[in-house]
């Protein structure tokens, strides 16, 4: 298991979304800087394409989450005192409006939407929007009766949710980890690229939630598991605050080159095979017959 505490950065040289290398490319932060994301790629977005996953990232961080992370004690990009109202919609004698309170009047609430399997893997036609089939709600500190109450409002409603807009910030995130793993010229083809720019409506074909929850609990605001299938496509799946044991998701990322995918499945069969054969000489046994596999000759019973 990988704990990152410090940050860690890899160079890329072009623009993962587009492929662009000339101009300013900037960082791009895997788990996102208002998370605490330590993970970044380095000249990795172009300026076209930071606008636009600036957006979906402002919106899931900042208009769904905003009061919920500044609770927790999440980084924020503006100045201590520039941001301290946070927009709360309530709705008072039939009349819903929108005020800006300070954070102890805020609803601090976490929202994951959860979806349908990824279309690709199940075989369904996709529709031109995300459908949100449930969803998890993590509420601190005063449940949404109590804050109304104080308050004296009929109600108080949760920040707007956009599936499609928070299934494009699933896929940002799957695929900056992918790229962190094995590299961009480890893929053949990228399929999540458009959906996440927003230039296709096929997010839900590569995007959503798989039937039961896998990757542990964690004081983490994230967390990330891989999987490179036999027809060599990559999946991701990433929890999101595995403190409260939240929603996971998996992301069908794109394509490996045949090359890249054989050798992780080597190194994926010598980790397996030295777990069962711990002993130094099958070590070296284990070692030997990969070393023949990967040469192309072929690789021995013990490695099955």
């Amino acid at each position: 298991m990988r704990v990152v505490t410090t940050k860690e950065s890899t160079y890329v040289g072009r623009c993962i979304y587009c492929g662009e290398t000339q101009g300013q490319l900037t960082e791009e932060h895997i788990s996102p800087f208002g998370l605490n994301g330590l993970i970044t790629l380095l000249a990795a977005s172009c300026p076209e394409c930071n606008k636009a996953t600036s957006r979906i990232e402002d919106y899931v961080l900042r208009r769904m989450w905003g009061a919920a992370r500044a609770e927790m004690g999440y980084r924020t990009r503006h100045k201590k005192g520039a941001s301290d109202l946070y927009p709360l919609t309530v709705i008072q004698d039939g009349t819903k409006n929108i005020r800006e309170v300070q954070l102890n009047d805020a609803l601090k609430i976490i929202e994951l939407p959860i979806f349908k399997y990824p279309a690709i893997l199940d075989g369904r036609a996709i529709a031109d929007n995300m459908e949100c089939i449930s969803k998890d709600q993590f509420v601190l500190v005063e449940q949404r009766e109590d804050l109304a109450k104080r308050l004296g409002v009929d109600e108080v409603c949760v920040p707007d949710c956009d599936p499609d807009i928070f299934a494009r910030f699933v896929a940002k995130c799957s695929y900056g980890y992918a790229i962190e793993r094995y590299g961009i010229e480890a893929f053949d083809s990228v399929y999540v690229c458009s959906a996440i720019l927003g230039r296709t409506k096929d997010i839900g074909q590569w995007v959503g939630s798989p039937d039961t929850r896998e990757l542990p609990v964690r004081k983490t605001p994230m967390s990330g598991g891989f999987r490179i299938l036999p027809n060599n496509d990559v999946i991701v799946r990433i929890k999101l605050f595995p403190r409260f044991d939240g929603a996971e998701y998996i992301v069908v990322v794109g394509k490996m080159k045949q090359f890249h995918a054989d050798q992780y499945r080597l190194i994926k069969d010598k980790r397996e095979a030295m777990t069962q054969y711990p002993t130094p000489s099958r070590y070296k046994e284990v070692g030997t017959a990969l070393s023949t596999a990967a040469s192309g000759g072929t690789c021995r019973e013990i490695c099955r």
